[in-house]
């Protein structure tokens, strides 16, 4: 089993329009959707109004590569560019 921990800060005031346009989009119905998916999700921090929080489980390693792979990931990053500014290290769990 992987499961992925990383928190991103967003662009000043930003992080509803991230949240809605992430939503919209429907791509975290598609990762819950892929093969090998536990769980998938973004929460807002409680304590930091520009943080997302994501957490998102796979069967294991096979299936996490082929995440980070997907078509769907190059939409997620196409998103991520236009309103992260920073991202605190990931964290891995295997």
């Amino acid at each position: 089993m992987v499961i992925y921990h990383g928190t991103f800060t967003v662009k000043e005031g930003k992080r509803e329009a991230y949240i809605k346009e992430i939503l919209a989009s429907g791509l975290l119905d598609d990762f819950r959707r892929q093969k090998g998916n536990c769980f998938y999700d973004v929460s807002p921090s409680v304590d930091n109004e520009n943080e997302l929080i994501i957490c998102d489980c796979w069967e294991d390693e096979n299936a996490f590569k082929g995440h980070v792979d997907s078509k769907e990931v190059v939409r997620w990053h196409e998103m991520y560019n236009n309103y992260v500014v920073h991202n605190i290290p990931l964290e891995y769990h295997f």
